[in-house]
């Protein structure tokens, strides 16, 4: 079966999407537990001048491109706040955010147990935390969080609108909604309308795309790598999931069929 029309049939199926994403994650928790690759998102690349490129820590520099896509979502947003990363997989992007841009406090959380564990295993820092639980019932309290950040995951979920409004339930007015991830070009306006009809107003929205396929050209070994330690008969379809040169994900962003959007929104005062 095709990457598209995979993608088609998950599109029409909420659950059978859900149960094959979270399964997936389950896997690469448990195949990949022994390494220290800890950002599965595809990463971002600025462009040579850009000021607004971090300096990246040494012990970060092997994962450089994960940490430059978390910094161009949440960088200047989150200092002495409560933060909460919703789908937070191996936790490079919750670690990130707790070293470096100053909250008061950081819980990541994400559906797949075996995530949970490597990121309590490989992330123990002050004032950082880990749970399982699910996007769409969040286990917290109303108004818990001042920001949400969620880096590319939405499209796994069974229902953006159940998400939106879990998310703005946590959030404490005014608080932040940090998101990123694909959008089919056809996608982004009923995405677009429906972070406003659940409750937020949105300051900034940036298209990624061209910084994310440089990530991803300058990237690609380094994936290719990883993909290689997949069981022969999933090497084809984890590339295609990893990003690498020359596979359909890859070619969908390359010729902007599928975009990388971000979006940073403000909950809505009552």
């Amino acid at each position: 079966m095709s990457i598209r029309l995979a993608g088609a049939l998950l599109r029409r199926r909420p659950a059978l999407r859900r149960f094959i994403w979270r399964r997936a994650y389950q896997y690469l928790s448990a195949h990949y537990a022994d390494q220290p690759w800890t950002f599965t998102n595809y990463g971002f690349a600025f462009r040579d001048g850009d000021p607004g490129r971090p300096q990246v820590r040494p012990e970060d520099e092997l994962e450089r491109f994960g940490v430059q896509l978390y910094h161009r979502v949440a960088s200047g947003k989150l200092g002495g706040l409560d933060v909460l990363e919703i789908s937070c997989g191996r936790g490079g992007g919750a670690s990130y955010i707790a070293r470096c841009l100053q909250p008061h406090l950081t819980v990541g959380l994400d559906a797949a147990p075996g995530m949970i564990a490597y990121c309590r295993l490989h992330h123990r820092l002050p004032r950082l935390s880990f749970c399982v639980g699910d996007a769409e019932v969040l286990p917290f309290g109303a108004e818990a969080f001042d920001a949400v950040v969620n880096v590319e995951a939405a499209h796994c979920y069974g229902s953006l609108p159940q998400f939106l409004s879990e998310t703005s339930r946590v959030l404490r007015p005014n608080g932040w909604l940090l998101f990123a991830d694909m959008l089919g070009r056809g996608d982004i306006p009923a995405v677009r309308a429906q972070i406003t009809t659940s409750g937020f107003t949105t300051l900034e929205e940036e298209d990624m795309t061209s910084g994310v396929v440089r990530a991803l050209d300058e990237d690609t070994n380094r994936r290719q790598q990883i993909a290689a330690r997949a069981p022969r008969p999933f090497r084809g379809a984890f590339a295609a999931f990893a990003g690498v040169q020359n596979t359909a994900v890859y070619g969908m962003l390359r010729s902007g069929d599928t975009a990388y959007l971000r979006f940073a929104a403000r909950r809505n005062l009552e």
